[in-house]
């Protein structure tokens, strides 16, 4: 799985998406754990707000706990730990 995404400059939002760039800043290439900008519905239009994506967000793991990463994770792997 890809992991790695180029973000649009936020002088394209309203003109290829519909709708303004989200409030804040982010990074050109964006990997887990990273902010970025997505595009979702909203009533009869769109809105786009700052996310990262992963499993489960670093902040909300408990100390302790080790860190699932399925980030390039392989069939002949997944079941290690």
């Amino acid at each position: 799985m890809c992991t790695n995404y180029r973000v649009p400059d936020k002088q394209l939002f309203s003109e290829y998406y519909g709708t303004s760039a989200p409030i804040g800043e982010w990074r050109d290439e964006v990997y887990k754990d990273y902010f970025a900008p997505i595009i979702r519905r909203d009533g009869d239009g769109r809105r786009s707000d700052l996310s990262s994506f992963g499993m489960v967000p670093r902040e909300k793991i408990p100390p302790g706990v080790k860190v699932f990463d399925a980030m390039n994770a392989r069939v002949e792997t997944g079941g290690r730990s």
